[in-house]
């Protein structure tokens, strides 16, 4: 996973580095150790973020759809 990728999938979940820290359990400092590029994502991680931001992104897209209540 590269770190554009890695941020994007946390934008798309709305997750800090820190909350991505506590998912990993990891200090911060790796979060943005990997976010900068310093340390590879490990594959596990990084497929944990893929999935819960692809499932973000289909949560999003769903409720998007849904019909508004007017006033």
């Amino acid at each position: 996973m590269t770190p554009d990728r890695l941020r994007e999938c946390l934008g798309a979940m709305n997750w800090s580095t820190a909350a991505l820290a506590a998912m990993a359990h990891v200090s911060p400092v790796t979060a943005r150790r990997w976010q900068a590029g310093k340390r590879p994502v490990p594959e596990q991680v990084a497929a944990a973020v893929e999935a819960m931001a692809h499932a973000a992104e289909q949560l999003s897209a769903k409720l998007s759809d849904l019909p508004t209540r007017s006033s």
